[in-house]
């Protein structure tokens, strides 16, 4: 959906996906470009809103996601050794 502008009573469409910007006499005319480096000046604004976890609570979830992988993969590993013996079972 491209999005609608009033101004000054005249209808104006914006289409950003081109970067240009149509008007109602038909007239294709470059839009403003943004500065080079704003994406990187942004994505710091926004690293520096993050709270970050302090150094007992990574090395306490890291443990956490290292238990949790492997009670995951013996239960997985037990099942599929589960299911092994009963193909061989019902095979031969």
């Amino acid at each position: 959906m491209i999005p609608i502008e009033w101004r000054s009573g005249s209808i104006v469409l914006v289409a950003k996906f081109k970067h240009y910007t149509a008007r109602q006499n038909n007239d294709m005319t470059q839009a403003t470009k943004k500065p080079r480096f704003k994406f990187f000046r942004d994505i710091f604004a926004e690293l520096k809103k993050v709270t970050w976890p302090t150094r007992r609570q990574a090395a306490y979830l890291t443990a956490v996601v290292i238990a949790t992988c492997i009670v995951v993969g013996i239960i997985l590993g037990t099942i599929d050794y589960g299911f092994s013996k009963l193909v061989q079972i019902l095979i031969g």
